[in-house]
């Protein structure tokens, strides 16, 4: 893994604002009316950064605000740990990881590993932001490798920076500035790859933006543009969710293609969209399955086993994704690729089933839904040197935006003991 330090973190003075107000899910994975639902919350929400009209009006927002003191500096660089409890099937979990720094690395250093590709037209438009802003607004999700979770075991001065309630879920953050832990966890990480979970577009951007600073400052040494916030959770974490990323197929199904589809997977029952969460949890692990809802009918298939015994020979590690078995099928039934849709128009990503499908059920079209699969096999797909499918995974629950903000303006990192700049 590429070096990890504490972040000097900008954050809200509670004191000012209230937290509830501010804060905001991942820029990503909310809708246009959501969007201006947490702008009209508050003048000070993190959206009027992360979402600004233009580059330019995010910068001079984030200049006023730290001018009126609604966001500090931390004095001295810190490890945050971020405890999240959230509900999922009924049950209060609770998911443990931290908010550091990690050095820049191309994908071809190995070190920093993706998981799927990208599209660069949204690397372009959040290049033009950080260029402008010179401040990361989130953090890029990132996962490792720690069997005993010894990194979790944290020490007693560790001190309380928000708790708040968003959504359901309980948001926690401490601060920590133990240099024992801090050099315990660096150690730790240290050689070991980070699996990017969620941020890839993030994570390019941060790239291109370093490529752009060294060639302004000709940087030679450790340099604050030389790191990108991440917010780091083990692998072994047992309230880790890789939730799948369900489609929405503009366009009609046609009988005659719903029959050749029937050539390579049978029906194995039908359900209604009220019993969608249960049968996606009863059919979990499944990579054999895909569910489909279509004018308002639900069923349930299964891949031949003709059929996927040859998809196995032919990717033993990928055909353990449903999705990836379910294109294969796509591709034989339609006569073209879910990237050549997408280019159309024709494609929508969603991970909300029941409600995206309630919302959406009058439109024309049709809905294909895939049961959730352990982290572990993102772990395996990337080590073996593949590519997941793009839009392959929803991890659940996101951490929120507006929690640590990240400034990279160009000046040295702090050394140890060192105050922030």
């Amino acid at each position: 893994m590429p070096d990890c330090e504490p972040i000097c973190g900008l954050y809200y003075d509670l004191k000012k604002v209230p937290l509830e107000k501010v804060v905001a899910p991942q820029y990503d994975i909310v809708s246009q009316e959501e969007i201006s639902y947490y702008k009209s919350l508050s003048p000070y929400n993190a959206f009027h950064l992360e979402l600004a009209e233009n580059p330019e009006k995010a910068k001079l927002l984030l200049e006023e605000w730290k001018k009126k003191g609604i966001l500090i500096k931390d004095a001295k660089p810190a490890v945050y740990y971020y405890d999240l409890e959230f509900k999922f099937s009924e049950n209060l979990l609770k998911r443990r990881g931290f908010i550091l720094l990690v050095k820049l690395h191309s994908f071809e250093d190995k070190q920093i590993l993706p998981h799927e590709r990208t599209f660069s037209f949204v690397k372009e438009e959040r290049l033009a932001l950080l260029k402008t802003t010179q401040c990361y607004f989130s953090q890029v999700f990132g996962l490792y490798e720690d069997q005993g979770l010894r990194t979790l075991i944290l020490p007693e001065e560790k001190e309380l920076v928000f708790e708040v309630y968003f959504n359901e879920e309980r948001h926690c953050l401490y601060r920590i500035i133990n240099r024992d832990f801090i050099c315990f966890l660096r150690e730790h990480l240290k050689g070991r790859p980070i699996y990017i979970a969620d941020g890839h577009h993030r994570y390019q951007t941060a790239l291109a933006y370093k490529d752009h600073m060294e060639r302004l400052f000709r940087a030679k040494g450790s340099y604050d543009f030389q790191y990108v916030p991440f917010y780091l959770t083990p692998f072994e974490e047992e309230s880790l969710f890789m939730l799948p990323t369900h489609r929405h197929y503009i366009f009609p199904l046609e009988e005659s293609v719903l029959n050749r589809l029937k050539e390579y997977a049978e029906e194995l029952r039908s359900f209604k969209i009220e019993e969608v969460e249960a049968f996606l949890e009863e059919l979990a692990e499944k990579n054999s399955v895909f569910f489909l809802f279509y004018q308002g009918q639900g069923m349930v298939f299964q891949i031949k086993k003709e059929v996927m015994s040859e998809i196995e020979r032919n990717e033993p590690i990928l055909s353990r994704l449903p999705l990836f078995n379910f294109l294969k099928l796509f591709e034989r039934v339609f006569g073209q690729t879910e990237e050549e849709l997408k280019a159309k128009g024709k494609v929508e990503f969603f991970s909300n089933s029941i409600e995206r499908i309630k919302t959406m059920k009058d439109k024309k079209g049709f809905f294909v839904l895939f049961p959730r699969v352990s982290p572990q096999v993102l772990r395996d797909v990337v080590s073996s040197g593949r590519l997941m499918p793009h839009k392959s995974t929803y991890f659940y629950p996101k951490v929120l935006t507006g929690t640590i903000f990240y400034e990279a303006k160009g000046n040295p990192l702090p050394r140890e003991n060192e105050p922030c700049p």
